[in-house]
């Protein structure tokens, strides 16, 4: 990791975070050298920031895992995390706002990967469902945090914000955005309640149920 990131490291080392989330960490793969510009502010900054939001957030789940929510301090994030409480402050104004903007994080590495994988395809496809299946198993930890921390509201924001950022497009008519809601609404609970059975049934288990619901005229994005 290259240590000239501005004032924000503290430490020499990121925190371990092995099988903390995900097995593909976000700290991992944050190209931090670029020296272009947008809107007038350099990239590499935007990276930089982009960066302490995705390790903070990483660091504040590994500590959920240890610890009550309440009982977790801005110290302890960030000498976890590895970064300043300037840091900290500059991205964040709370513990929940992390994780807030931590889902969407997630969210929106979803879309890229989706389109990487599957460019074009129709969202009510199998293949497309059943991908999103193993993305939420892959960052399960994630959610029995926020459900174990009684914040599974996050994980349904976080659905609303896909399916309003990605999905429901410009002017939407209201009975394609409230169809999307209820479609959002679904997964969260089917994803949740999921998690707390301890994800005995495979994600290719689930996504049978669910395509076969929306090919019986459950009107979806």
């Amino acid at each position: 990791m290259n240590k000239n990131i501005n004032i924000t490291i503290t430490t020499d080392s990121k925190p371990d975070i092995t099988n903390t989330v995900s097995d593909s960490m976000f700290c991992n793969t944050i190209d931090i050298n670029s020296t272009k510009t947008i809107d007038n502010e350099p990239a590499s900054q935007i990276k930089q920031n982009s960066f302490a939001r995705q390790c903070i957030g990483e660091a504040l789940v590994q500590l959920m895992r240890e610890k009550e929510f309440e009982s977790i301090s801005v110290t302890d994030i960030c000498k976890t995390a590895g970064f300043s409480r300037m840091a900290y402050y500059r991205n964040f104004h709370s513990k929940n706002d992390i994780l807030v903007q931590y889902m969407n994080m997630l969210a929106d590495k979803f879309r890229t990967d989706l389109m990487e994988t599957y460019p074009g395809i129709s969202s009510k496809s199998y293949e497309i469902i059943l991908f999103a299946f193993k993305y939420f198993k892959d960052y399960h930890t994630y959610a029995e945090c926020l459900i174990k921390a009684n914040l599974s509201s996050i994980l349904q924001d976080g659905l609303n914000y896909y399916f309003d950022r990605y999905v429901a497009g410009t002017g939407s008519d209201i009975g394609r955005r409230y169809s999307l809601y209820y479609y959002s609404g679904a997964l969260f609970n089917i994803y949740t309640t999921w998690v707390k059975g301890g994800m005995k049934e495979s994600p290719e288990e689930l996504a049978q149920i669910v395509y076969k619901r929306m090919n019986k005229g459950i009107q979806t994005p």
